[in-house]
């Protein structure tokens, strides 16, 4: 005799194969629906932002051509800027048409640092993040690294010469930036564009090979990190620690962390949260880690727990400087250095005397046009404007791989596909 209730089950299980493969089918149509938008909506934006770059280019030149007509004969005050990231070449874009403007910096190029960790899975993409800061126009710029501040002039050394160089300065901006840890900023041997790019392969062939990843920091750099390797290498066992409750505590919306959360898992990331990481000594390439009470063992291991400020050469100055422990500038809501009238500070390597702030790119862009404002005021006998930490100022955009991100834009959040477009626009 035949079973019913056999051939039911097997009809029922029949069913349930089908809709599995239906459901799976209908999230791969999905998934390439989405990226097949996100490209075209680049494609479209970058149109738009093509004919917008070349109309803003030409205002450009309009503007400095009125400059010079309008520029007084008298002689322009010189401004000396250490540092060639964010702050540093936003402020010598807002003082090259009225200042003698001289960029310090120990690298010859500019990274665009919040979009370099795509580079750990692609580094195909180096030549798209940054640019040969011999390109500057209007301003001089001198390859080497600062070694000593004097009353009205910066020795430093140029690259590739043991003989120290003087520029004087009517003003000083110091956006030494920081540095961090496990090859996320250039090491001292990446001096070139050259060899940063060799630098980038090398830590993406690492990245390659390595089976299992350790991320210890859940902030922005941590976060950006894991989800860059799980999102390239999906096989890869991708382990985030922090000692705090949420990913991005003190820097993201609730909304964000719980989105970055839920992304990070559903891709089979392991986030513990509450915990630090203690080592516990390695086996070759593969290193061990005490988290709480759980042992972790990785071959390729990232420490993304904050940079410390590129202050060193203030340490033994001619002029003394005031530091704090962590070697960042203690200045005024001003941005003036403490018991300077002439030495302004911005960026990663600042501390401002009472308030807190993130260390971002925009931020210190925010930074710099006060200081130049400042600067400008103290030549008239104005009087200077106080930073007061904004909105605007703790904006961000955060990568979740290419197709994700979270955005928040004054009191809104924006999570997902949004994100990762708005995201785009700005590296562009």
């Amino acid at each position: 005799m035949s079973n019913p209730s056999g051939q039911g089950q097997a009809c029922k299980s029949t069913e349930t194969s089908i809709g599995r493969i239906l459901l799976r089918a209908c999230a791969n149509v999905c998934m390439i629906a989405r990226i097949t938008t996100f490209k075209l909506a680049c494609l479209c934006s970058r149109v738009v932002l093509e004919v917008l770059d070349v109309l803003l280019y030409m205002m450009q030149g309009v503007k400095r051509l009125c400059a010079r007509w309008g520029t007084s004969k008298r002689a322009r005050k010189s401004v000396c800027i250490i540092g060639g990231s964010f702050g540093g070449l936003s402020c010598a874009r807002n003082l090259m048409d009225d200042f003698n403007v001289t960029v310090i910096d120990q690298r010859d190029f500019f990274e665009y640092t919040p979009g370099v960790l795509q580079l750990l899975v692609k580094p195909s993409m180096f030549k798209d993040l940054c640019f040969p800061l011999s390109l500057l126009e209007g301003v001089n710029f001198c390859h080497g690294t600062a070694v000593d501040v004097h009353d009205g002039s910066v020795d430093f050394l140029p690259h590739g010469s043991g003989e120290a160089q003087r520029v004087k300065f009517d003003f000083l901006i110091l956006a030494c930036g920081s540095n961090y840890s496990e090859g996320i900023k250039p090491d001292p041997r990446e001096f070139g564009m050259q060899q940063r790019e060799e630098g980038w392969r090398a830590r993406a062939e690492e990245v390659a090979k390595a089976s299992s990843v350790l991320v210890v920091g859940g902030g922005p750099v941590g976060v950006e990190l894991a989800a860059e390797i799980v999102e390239k290498f999906p096989s890869k066992s991708v382990t985030l620690v922090d000692a705090h409750q949420s990913l991005c505590e003190t820097f993201a919306s609730s909304s964000s962390k719980r989105y970055m959360l839920e992304w990070l898992t559903r891709r089979n990331v392991r986030v513990l949260l509450g915990h630090r990481c203690i080592p516990q000594g390695s086996d070759g390439a593969v290193r061990t880690f005490l988290v709480g009470e759980e042992t972790v063992r990785a071959d390729r291991v990232y420490w993304c727990l904050g940079g410390r400020p590129m202050t060193g050469f203030l340490k033994d100055s001619k002029m003394r400087f005031t530091l704090k422990d962590d070697g960042s500038i203690l200045v005024s809501d001003h941005l003036l250095v403490y018991n300077k009238s002439n030495i302004f500070a911005v960026g990663d390597a600042i501390s401002i005397d009472g308030l807190p702030d993130e260390k971002l790119g925009h931020t210190a862009e925010i930074q710099a046009k006060l200081v130049c404002n400042n600067i400008r005021s103290s030549l008239t006998g104005s009087r200077m404007h106080h930073y007061i930490p904004s909105l605007e100022s703790r904006m961000y955009c955060l990568s979740l791989g290419k197709y994700s991100g979270s955005v928040r834009l004054g009191h809104f959040t924006l999570n997902g596909f949004v994100a990762a477009l708005l995201k785009w626009g700005i590296e562009w």
